[in-house]
């Protein structure tokens, strides 16, 4: 084992062998990895898997990918592919000619995958320029919410057992055994935020990783939950600062006054099906004026589950070569058509609060894969996940929202 693998044990071990650590890539994106590998040192199992896995992967990687550079290719499409919340915005015309000029000037970084910054000064760990447009990636570390449950009486000394009997007896003296324990804890993660401007549309998106977090925000208030939709006014004033843009805090508040996500622009969103995107309805999100609680229509969106549909979408793209009229042989899943969401909408004293699509369309291996955006408008932003990690859909899928959205 080289030095550069022995310095990057915990990354890879909590990124390949870790399931419940927040940088596991997914299980096909490691069957991936291993298969590439595999090419190179063919001794290499590609269906390892928990303790097989975890004792030989250091060895496979030393012999197989010594410099980590298909680790760190994985690594970051893993970053990639997290569910992410989506906001889509336009350049004012008092600022397009400041950072046309930037973007020219733009110098490029290469993939981090280690280091971050906080909130307040996060760090630029990957940056790239294409023709008109920039993107650039800004790690922040937080601490996230998770959980684990432990059989008390397989997992627990006797001894731990005893006390924490004591402690729920003070509660309720009745108390006679502790059969599980569910514990509550902070771990770190490292938070992606990624900006997309292209001057060419005038257009910006702006996304994060679809957690909440827990992080430092002032001496008096130690730490505070920050939900994804919260982040976008401090990731673009601290973007338009790092390339260089004169931005004021107004500015960019009212920026985000005029998001792409909107009523209307959901409402016009209907069923698609082209040559290469196959777009289904699948969710319609209401609440009754000065009401909290949501209704969903209850028709035949519950038949779209996507991994029932995906076989029967599969096959017409074998027949026919393309989606186009899908729907027309497929009318049950037109969603246009249906007369309870039709109904829905009509109610009296409701208003819509969101719509969810799935969207179908081909990998890079030109097989069909599939992703959900679901689109909450009084946020005006849009939760994007894609259906299975590994299949590198998702700068396609990014593609086609951009476009769903196109003012």
């Amino acid at each position: 084992m080289n030095k550069l693998i022995e310095r990057n044990q915990p990354l890879i071990f909590s990124a390949l062998v870790n399931k419940r650590h927040p940088n596991y890539w997914s299980d096909g994106l490691v069957r991936k990895y291993l298969r590439d590998l595999n090419t190179k040192f063919p001794d290499i199992k590609v269906s390892a898997k928990g303790d097989e896995l975890h004792g030989n992967i250091l060895d496979w990687i030393t012999n197989a990918d010594p410099e980590l550079t298909s680790f760190l290719y994985f690594n970051q499409l893993s970053e990639a592919e997290r569910s992410r919340v989506v906001e889509l915005l336009t350049i004012p015309e008092t600022m397009q000619a400041q950072i046309e000029k930037l973007i020219n000037k733009f110098e490029p970084v290469e993939y981090d995958a280690y280091n971050h910054g906080s909130w307040a000064s996060p760090k630029i760990i990957y940056a790239q320029k294409e023709d008109e447009s920039i993107e650039i990636w800004l790690a922040v570390g937080g601490d996230r919410s998770q959980s684990e449950s432990f059989v008390s009486s397989q997992e627990m000394s006797d001894s731990t057992i005893a006390e924490l009997l004591e402690k729920v007896q003070t509660k309720n003296p009745d108390a006679t055994n502790i059969e599980k324990i569910q514990l509550v804890y902070s771990a770190f993660t490292r938070i992606v935020n990624i900006i997309k401007i292209d001057t060419s549309t005038n257009q910006i998106s702006v996304s994060t990783d679809d957690i909440k977090v827990s992080v430092p925000r002032s001496e008096e208030e130690k730490y505070s939950t920050i939900k994804p939709e919260q982040k976008f006014e401090e990731i673009l004033n601290t973007t338009f600062e790092k390339i260089g843009v004169s931005a004021t805090e107004d500015l960019v508040t009212d920026i985000r006054k005029e998001k792409r996500i909107n009523k209307d622009s959901v409402m016009r969103i209907k069923t698609l099906d082209k040559d290469d995107m196959l777009l289904l309805p699948y969710k319609f999100i209401i609440k009754r004026e000065n009401a909290e609680l949501s209704s969903r229509n209850t028709s035949n969106y519950y038949e779209i589950e996507p991994l029932k549909l995906l076989a029967i979408v599969q096959d017409y793209l074998k027949e026919n070569g393309t989606f186009s009229n899908f729907l027309i042989n497929n009318d049950r899943y037109d969603a246009q058509k249906d007369a309870m969401l039709a109904a829905i909408k009509n109610v009296d004293k409701t208003e819509a609060i969101g719509e969810g699509f799935i969207i179908f369309l081909l990998n890079s291996e030109k097989k069909v894969d599939y992703g959900k955006i679901t689109c909450n408008i009084a946020t005006g932003s849009a939760k994007v996940v894609q259906g299975r990690r590994g299949s590198d859909i998702h700068g396609e899928l990014n593609r086609k929202l951009d476009q769903l959205f196109q003012d």
